[in-house]
């Protein structure tokens, strides 16, 4: 889980091989901006899940959809639970 304010550190990557990253945590820029999502492969084809999937559903990524890659997430620096309630 990510928190508003938690800082993460995002390794910058060619992903030229996307499938290399299947199950791991990327950050994208679509339509200006960025998203943390996780990639996963079904049937060869990539999907881009959400942490609240119930809210946002799974995005095939598909020609028609412009996706710029940026990072693949290498470390949590910092978490701010300030705002977490129980």
């Amino acid at each position: 889980y990510f928190f508003e304010n938690d800082r993460l550190a995002f390794l910058k990557v060619s992903f030229e091989n996307w499938t290399k990253y299947d199950s791991k945590i990327i950050l994208v820029k679509m339509s200006g901006t960025l998203y943390i999502k996780k990639l996963y492969f079904e049937n060869g084809s990539p999907f881009l899940y959400s942490f609240n999937d119930r809210i946002f559903p799974k995005l095939e990524i598909t020609k028609d959809i412009k996706v710029e890659f940026l990072g693949v997430l290498f470390k949590r620096l910092e978490q701010d639970l300030s705002n977490f309630k129980i």
